[in-house]
């Protein structure tokens, strides 16, 4: 999990996780599952740029912006999600007051004011993997653009949202843009002849958040806005298409044409959220979920739960007496199925049959799971007695957090001539509590005892 903002003072957190499929045909129910009193998960929850929060984000994602950070911060200010570390620096006169509201979370002002030229961008560098090459990609952004608010001198003009490489003679490049009728626009170049494709209608610069994203998909190219593919302009034949890879940097809300002067020299005045780049060809599933997901219409919140560990009896055993000498001798086995964690208590009854009722001496109790002693040999204890005149019980307390379907076994050894044990075990699942050990003399008399009550015989063990 990926936590991009946590705010305490009002209670509300900006997370990003990661499951491994959301069904087209039924609810998916995904649980958060928190407890302040709990130690930190940090092996699997993180902030950005820890190592969990990259663990969100596939391979295929070679850069993911939330641009959530204050754009005035220690540069590279604009954290990339992923282990690409594709940060971004802030260019131009950007204050710690473009830092926004946006669809999801935070996002950046790049507009210097309406029909005025704008000058903030974010660099996020020339690093490798913002290198497409002739291969797919996904290019995805958030954008809001206020009417009116890209007419420079009074001539009506579009701008880069996101561009990789340089526009102009000799260039190469991928972006997304808003052109000058304010239509929605996605290209490649591999400096041959520019391939492009528009949305079906124009009007975005209505103020709005919108959700633009290009994919490059073998022989295709294809553009959707606002999670529909922008049919029948979408898809473009590409067929034969070459390498679109450039020196220049991957910008937001910027891009470099290589025929003027200064790097980046074309800006666009808009706000821009959650910019997200891939070396593969998301599909149009992927585009619908993360359109609806993201603007919070793809989910549904349940009320608060309380949780509480339940307990069941999973098996009561009631063993006679089964002879014990010096090799090991397995008194029961639990015939039942357990779930991933549980409480299991073995209670034995120690006796003999010999004339002399010898002493029990040198001798050992223990639970094992599928034949292998539990924790390392921790749930072994000693049994003796010097008393031969007198019945012992023994009891080892043992907690398991194994898997589901565990096979479980007492075994015991004892030094010595016509002894015998009676096991009589109670194995409860779902309990937390401690993971202890125990050797309990129980009872001592000369007459049989009966059984204890579970509550007397383990007193540590809690629900």
């Amino acid at each position: 999990m990926q936590i991009e903002k946590w705010d305490s003072a009002s209670k509300k957190a900006w997370l990003w996780v990661k499951v491994p499929s959301v069904s087209s045909t039924s609810d998916t129910e995904l649980y958060l599952y928190y407890d302040k009193d709990h130690a930190d998960n940090t092996a699997y929850v993180g902030d950005t740029g820890s190592t969990p929060a990259q663990a969100v984000w596939d391979t295929n994602f070679h850069g993911v912006w939330h641009l959530s950070e204050d754009p005035t911060g220690t540069a590279p200010q604009m954290k990339d999600s992923t282990s690409y570390a594709n940060h971004g620096t802030t260019g131009g006169p950007m204050a710690s007051g473009d830092q926004l509201a946006g669809e999801v979370d935070g996002s950046l002002n790049f507009s210097s004011g309406t029909g005025a030229q704008p000058d903030k961008y974010v660099n996020c560098g020339t690093g490798s993997s913002l290198n497409m090459g002739s291969g797919d990609l996904t290019l995805e952004v958030w954008f809001r653009v206020k009417p009116g608010a890209n007419v420079k001198n009074g001539v009506p003009s579009g701008g880069p949202f996101v561009c990789k490489g340089s526009v102009g003679t000799a260039g190469k490049r991928y972006m997304l843009l808003i052109t000058g009728i304010n239509e929605v626009d996605g290209g490649i170049d591999d400096d041959t002849v520019v391939k492009n494709v528009s949305s079906t209608v124009g009007g975005y610069d209505d103020n709005a958040w919108h959700y633009a994203v290009l994919v490059r998909d073998g022989n295709n190219l294809r553009l959707y806005v606002d999670g529909s593919e922008q049919v029948p302009h979408s898809p473009v034949d590409i067929t034969g298409y070459g390498n679109i890879d450039d020196s220049y940097s991957f910008y937001i809300a910027a891009d470099k044409n290589r025929n003027n002067a200064g790097d980046p020299n074309d800006f666009c005045n808009c706000t821009i959220d959650e910019v997200r780049i891939s070396n593969n060809a998301r599909n149009a599933a992927y585009v619908k979920a993360s359109y609806e997901g993201e603007r919070d219409h793809f989910i549904d919140y349940g009320g608060e739960e309380s949780w509480a560990p339940s307990s069941s009896i999973m098996a009561f055993i009631d063993g006679e007496g089964v002879a014990i000498g010096t090799s090991e001798t397995t008194l029961a086995t639990l015939p039942t199925s357990f779930s991933a964690g549980n409480n299991l208590i073995a209670i034995v009854e120690f006796q003999s049959t010999a004339t002399l009722d010898p002493a029990i001496s040198a001798g050992n109790l223990k639970l094992t799971r599928s034949g292998t002693t539990l924790r390392s040999n921790q749930y072994v204890i000693a049994i003796s007695s010097s008393d031969p005149n007198e019945q012992k019980w023994f009891a080892l307390m043992a907690f398991d957090s194994a898997g589901a379907n565990p096979s479980y076994d007492v075994r015991a050894t004892a030094q010595g001539t016509g002894i015998s044990g009676e096991v009589k075990i109670l194995a409860i699942g779902g309990l937390t509590g401690s993971s202890v050990q125990g050797r309990v003399l129980l009872r001592s008399m000369t007459s049989r005892p009966h059984w204890p009550p579970f509550r007397q015989a383990c007193p540590r063990v809690t629900t």
